[in-house]
């Protein structure tokens, strides 16, 4: 028989599928979630399902169930595996994802004091769970620890192995909301903090998810020259997030953004001496092509990274605008602000962390050093940042695969203490400061 591993994230799904008798994996997919169509994050969804009655919470419930159900017939497909011989399906994601789920109100996660229905594991029998599954199997959603701080976050700590260390290392989770574990074996700490889906490729004005085609380095050279290189090495069809951060990096060491974050125009640039080849990447908008801030008359300008060809007529030219580096900026600096906030509130100096494993897909692609040049992360932790992968898939595989793996997972769930950052005024201090590029 068989099993299948979701990680339901807020933006991406992602599936594995194994034979249980003898561990081994015999496939992976990955699909977009279609919630989306009702908000990018998790609080404009909740309200979807606050304000259409019981309707917005079968059109949550529908809506995810319908993606895993294709990813299993999928499976069933390509692998050659009957739906009637899958028998565990677990389940992570953030603790929304998993009341959408199972059908539970979510309402009290969106207020204060963020208050979820359960954070307990739950075992739902086939018929119950909504998958096309075997009539006798199982679905599992593992447990988590609040409202933001879900079963992904507790499953990707058990991937990187914080049960078993007593050293001190840093788990940063960077998605939709950023979540951050810091501890060792007796004790842990944890918060989530909205970064929003910037770092995914959403609300970038050409920025895509991490598909085929999405630039996911860029390095500018002395000459002004731009070298950009894409996932399966195909043509650019717009910017991914470890691409995004790059870019700005890069625009941050020729001077091109200064720490507050605004974007030079050309005429600028030309009289600081800089290569003419880069000056005229710097390009004014026409009003509205900027987003929300407008463009143009108002001051509007971006970095063109490509201009659209005959080649790629169907695509946009791709750029990085003015508005794209202030969502960077704030994602980056609510990263930066909870990582400061829990060591402060664990009292651990940013040497004293022996590891800071990055996780997700962003974090498993992003360029350390870009990331550092940003402010993303401390220089404090250069040398000692491990990628990840998507370390909460990881650990939803190996709770599926072993008894012992659930109980260090329950284990975690009571050795780690939950701040909520929305109430603390170090967060607050730090998020302010965190927001310039230093």
């Amino acid at each position: 028989c068989f099993g299948v591993a979701f990680d339901v994230g807020t933006t991406t799904i992602a599936a594995y599928l194994y034979r249980l008798s003898d561990g081994a994996r015999l496939g992976i997919r990955s699909a977009l979630n279609p919630q989306a169509k009702y908000g990018a994050d998790v609080i404009t969804r909740i309200n979807h399902t606050m304000t259409q009655d019981q309707r917005g919470l079968a059109d949550m419930r529908e809506s995810l169930l319908s993606a895993l159900n294709r990813l299993l017939a999928d499976f069933s497909a390509r692998n050659g595996v009957p739906p009637n011989e899958i028998a565990a399906v677990f389940l992570v994601g953030n603790t929304t994802m998993l009341h959408f789920f199972m059908g539970l109100p979510a309402a009290g996660i969106a207020v204060s004091p963020f208050v979820p229905v359960t954070t307990g594991l739950c075992v739902l029998p086939a018929a119950d769970s909504g998958l096309r599954m075997a009539p006798d199997g199982v679905a599992v959603c593992l447990p988590g620890l609040s409202g933001y701080v879900g079963p992904d976050t507790l499953a990707a700590a058990l991937a990187c192995g914080f049960g078993g260390s007593g050293k001190v290392n840093l788990l940063v989770d960077l998605g939709t909301n950023g979540e951050i574990v810091l501890g060792g074996r007796e004790r842990l700490f944890a918060c989530s903090t909205a970064a929003g889906p910037a770092f995914e490729g959403a609300s970038i004005h050409s920025g895509v998810g991490g598909v085929e085609g999405a630039v996911d380095s860029v390095e500018i050279g002395a000459d002004g020259a731009l070298r950009l290189t894409t996932i399966g090495g195909a043509a650019a069809v717009g910017l991914c997030g470890s691409g995004l951060v790059d870019a700005i990096a890069q625009l941050l060491a020729f001077g091109l953004i200064d720490e507050t974050g605004r974007l030079e125009s050309a005429d600028e640039a030309r009289a600081r001496g800089l290569p003419a080849a880069l000056c005229e990447r710097l390009i004014p908008l026409e009003d509205g092509k900027d987003g929300k801030d407008g463009g143009g008359k108002s001051g509007g300008r971006a970095f063109l990274l490509q201009k659209k060809g005959a080649a790629h007529a169907a695509h946009m030219d791709i750029m990085i605008t003015q508005r794209d580096v202030r969502e960077l900026q704030s994602a980056k600096a609510a990263i930066a602000a909870g990582i400061r906030t829990l060591l402060k509130t664990a009292g651990i100096a940013a040497g004293d962390v022996h590891r800071v494993y990055l996780a997700g897909g962003f974090g498993s692609y992003v360029r350390v050093s870009s990331a550092t040049a940003i402010g993303l992360i401390p220089p404090e932790f250069s040398g000692r940042v491990v990628a990840a992968g998507n370390a909460a898939g990881a650990g939803a595989v190996e709770a599926m695969l072993s008894a012992r793996a659930i109980r260090e997972l329950l284990r975690l769930k009571g050795k780690m203490r939950y701040l909520e950052l929305s109430s603390s005024p170090a967060f607050t201090e730090a998020y302010v400061d965190c927001m310039a590029f230093e």
